[in-house]
C-alpha cells in the first residue's frame, strides 16, 4: 500500500491517519528541516509536520485526536509562535527547545525517555542513519542524540552524569570519531569498539554501519559509569 499525498505534509497526515492516531500525545516539528524529527523517531508518539501555519486538514486531524499533550519540538525559527498558539484549542502545548539541534535533542531525552543504560548517538548534520536508526533506538528503549566531530559536548553532557555505559553510534568514524564516542560513553583511552556485526561485550559501545543490532547490556560490577 502506497502512502503518499502532494507535499510531505500530505503525506504525513496520510501515515498518521494509517497508524490510527485517535489521541494520545503528540509531537509537532518542522517539515522543512530533519534534526528535530530525527530526534523525535525514538519517542514512540505520533509526529506532526508543519510549515509556517495549520492547514485545514492539520486541524481536522488534531481535532479528531485531542485529549493528549502537545510537545512543539525546537525553537520558534522551527516551529513559529502563530503554530504554538493555534495548537492550543487542541490540548495542552509544551515547547521543547534548545539553542541549536544538539541541545534540542538532549531536551527531547530528557523530557521523554527515563533512566537508561544505552544511547544511540548519531551523525546531527545529515539524515540517513539517524532515519534508519530511530526504530532501533525505540527497541532499546533509549534515546536517538544528534551528535558529531566537535559538536558533542551536549551529548556528553547528557550520559555521562546519567551513568549510561553502553550504546550505539551509527555511521563510519569519518562523522563521529572514537574520540568522540569514548568521550560520549565515558570510555578509557584505547577501549574497545565493537564494529558489526561482532558480538558486544557487557557494557558494550558499539559502531553500527547498517540499521540493527542486539540491545547492549550494561551488567559487569565496575563498568562506566
Amino acid at each position: 500500500k502506497r502512502l503518499a499525498g502532494a507535499t510531505r505534509y500530505e503525506t504525513n497526515l496520510e501515515i498518521l491517519k494509517e497508524a490510527g492516531i485517535a489521541g494520545g500525545d503528540i509531537l509537532v516539528c518542522t517539515g522543512k528541516n530533519f534534526a528535530d524529527g530525527l530526534s523525535s523517531s525514538a519517542v514512540n508518539k505520533p509526529v506532526l509536520l508543519v510549515k509556517d501555519s495549520l492547514t485545514s486538514a492539520q486541524k481536522d486531524m488534531l481535532a479528531s485526536a485531542s485529549g493528549g499533550n502537545i510537545y512543539v519540538i525546537g525553537g520558534t525559527s522551527a516551529v513559529n509562535e502563530r503554530i504554538e498558539n493555534a495548537l492550543k484549542a487542541y490540548g495542552n502545548v509544551t515547547r521543547i527547545s534548545g539553542a541549536d539541534r544538539y541541545k534540542t535533542s538532549v531536551g527531547i531525552a530528557r523530557t521523554f525517555i527515563g533512566s537508561v543504560d544505552n544511547a544511540v548517538a548519531v551523525y546531527g548534520l545529515n539524515f540517513p542513519d539517524g532515519l534508519s536508526g530511530g526504530s532501533l533506538a525505540y527497541t532499546l528503549k533509549a534515546p536517538l542524540i544528534l551528535t558529531a566531530n566537535g559538536k558533542h559536548g551536549d551529548a556528553k553532557a547528557y550520559t555521562n552524569p546519567n551513568g549510561i555505559c553502553s550504546g550505539a553510534v551509527l555511521g563510519g568514524s569519518g562523522l563521529i570519531s572514537d574520540k568522540v564516542v569514548r568521550e560520549i560513553f565515558a570510555m578509557p583511552e584505547g577501549s574497545q569498539i565493537v564494529h558489526y556485526p561482532a558480538e558486544l561485550p557487557a557494557c558494550g559501545h558499539s559502531r553500527l554501519s547498517a540499521t540493527a543490532a542486539k540491545a547492549p547490556t550494561c551488567t559487569e560490577a565496575g563498568n562506566i559509569a
